[in-house]
């Protein structure tokens, strides 16, 4: 069963109840995560986040974004406007983690790809969930 469908500029994702990612759409800028430029008619699994369970996804026009159940976000597609956070600006085919300059005692709540751009929101975690 689906439990969310994610729709992108050019793309589409969905996740299943046990937490696999499938993609499909236009391929051009790697914004499926499937490793492809060509156009992907079906839905079809993100293979590189196979054995992670995804629990949140998002997509912005040319990029995507997955969160995973231990807080861990992977992006991939255009990265022009530096919206996958990497050093350089290329396009990501695959799935790649991503990494947030995190302060100890914050822990991720979602994070969101639109448009250009990629968020990620934070929430202070109560003291007596730091030990």
């Amino acid at each position: 069963m689906i439990v969310q469908l994610i729709c992108g500029g050019n793309h589409t994702m969905a996740i299943n109840e046990e937490g696999m990612l499938f993609s499909w759409g236009q391929g051009h800028w790697g914004q499926t995560g499937l490793g492809v430029v060509e156009d992907t008619l079906l839905p079809t699994q993100v293979h590189c986040l196979q054995g992670l369970r995804i629990i949140q996804a998002s997509a912005g026009s040319r990029h995507s974004i997955a969160v995973t159940d231990d807080g861990k976000v992977y992006g991939w597609g255009d990265g022009e406007q530096n919206q996958l956070g990497f050093t350089t600006n290329k396009i990501q085919m695959l799935p790649s983690l991503l990494s947030f300059p995190v302060k100890e005692g914050l822990q991720l709540l979602y994070a969101l790809a639109a448009g250009e751009h990629t968020i990620a929101v934070f929430c202070h975690l109560q003291r007596d969930q730091l030990r």
